[in-house]
């Protein structure tokens, strides 16, 4: 059992069956009032890529397909790219 637990853009990397049982497993290893701490690239990410030539290139992705991620993560809460 783990008092303290931290994830620094481990979720980002995973599509949503694999973040799921990832997040099983901390639960399972996380003592009780433990602390779990995750970060993920999240909607801010995305809002810095929409306007981005760069990130557009880099990701393969233009604007119009980072507005559709963003409708869909406030529909969903979980996206994969």
């Amino acid at each position: 059992m783990f008092n303290l637990i931290y994830s620094l853009s481990v979720l980002t990397h995973l599509n949503e069956y694999s973040a799921d049982q990832w997040l099983a497993e901390i639960h399972r290893i996380l003592a009780p009032n433990g602390i779990f701490i995750a970060t993920t690239h999240g909607l801010t990410a995305l809002e810095i890529i929409k306007d981005s030539e760069l990130h557009h290139k880099m990701f393969e992705i233009n604007q119009a397909g980072v507005i559709e991620l963003v409708d869909n993560f406030q529909e969903k809460q979980f996206i994969q790219a």
